[in-house]
């Protein structure tokens, strides 16, 4: 196997760590919203002397557009890495890659099987690389889910920003204050969008005010439509970047260099 100059994998794990910095980076972000200015809660009695909550959101909090451009560098890198590690597969395995060679994902077993079958005719890669590959990677939908929607998420991310959403998962340390004066602990409150909900009978007939919001702890999810649709960013990220890491130490093991 002809060796490549550079030591094998260390682009790829450099690419690693750069998606690595990004994800800290959207976590940072969403750290950065956390507090009390970002929502609204508001207390109203009805005619029956009900207290009713109104909580509500700044859509705005979060700089959208600049978590979007963070998580397509973290996207971008992940790929790249299976990208630049595919050329040095290529390599040790005799083979020419050419502009064109890219890390195979599939959105089927039988997909990627017709293309590995038809590199290892063309004398790219080896028959033991197309059954790691196949059994071991298994960069489809059914066999790495991961891998199949870094290959997704990447191609979308070409195409138009991908855009979290924000919520906020849970907010604690609120109290009110009635019109004597004492001041009453609120339950934990735990939300993921708007919403109006009436207060237990402990506040029954009391005129409350918000005495203190508490802080939130916000996070960013992927939207619908999307792999990972309704999971948090970050998490999926690490997860991707998990599956990306254990993917280049299979073919360093393979080669022999881990």
């Amino acid at each position: 196997m002809a060796r490549t100059m550079a030591k094998f994998g260390e682009a790829s794990w450099r690419k690693i760590e750069r998606a690595k910095k990004h994800i800290y980076d959207i976590d940072l972000l969403r750290l950065n919203v956390t507090g009390s200015q970002n929502y609204s809660l508001i207390i109203e009695q009805d005619s029956n002397r009900i207290n009713w909550l109104t909580l509500d959101f700044d859509a705005a909090a979060l700089p959208a557009p600049e978590a979007a451009l963070i998580i397509g560098d973290a996207l971008h890198n992940l790929r790249s890495a299976l990208d630049i590690l595919w050329h040095e597969v290529i390599q040790e395995c005799s083979g020419t890659p050419t502009r064109y060679s890219r890390f195979l994902i599939e959105d089927s077993r039988d997909a990627l099987e017709k293309r590995l079958i038809a590199a290892v005719k063309d004398k790219r890669i080896s028959e033991l690389i197309s059954e790691l590959m196949l059994d071991t990677v298994k960069p489809y939908p059914t066999g790495n889910y991961c891998l199949w929607a870094l290959d997704d998420l990447n191609v979308r991310d070409k195409h138009k920003l991908i855009i979290p959403m924000l919520k906020w998962v849970w907010i604690t340390g609120v109290r009110f204050e009635d019109d004597e004066g004492n001041v009453l602990d609120a339950p934990i409150l735990i939300a993921d969008r708007p919403w109006r909900e009436r207060l237990s009978m402990d506040f029954y007939a009391k005129n409350l005010t918000v005495k203190d919001k508490g802080p939130s702890a916000p996070n960013v999810f992927f939207d619908q439509g999307f792999p990972f649709e309704g999971e948090p960013v970050v998490a999926a990220l690490d997860r991707i970047r998990e599956v990306v890491t254990s993917t280049v130490k299979s073919f360093e093991t393979f080669f022999g260099f881990a």
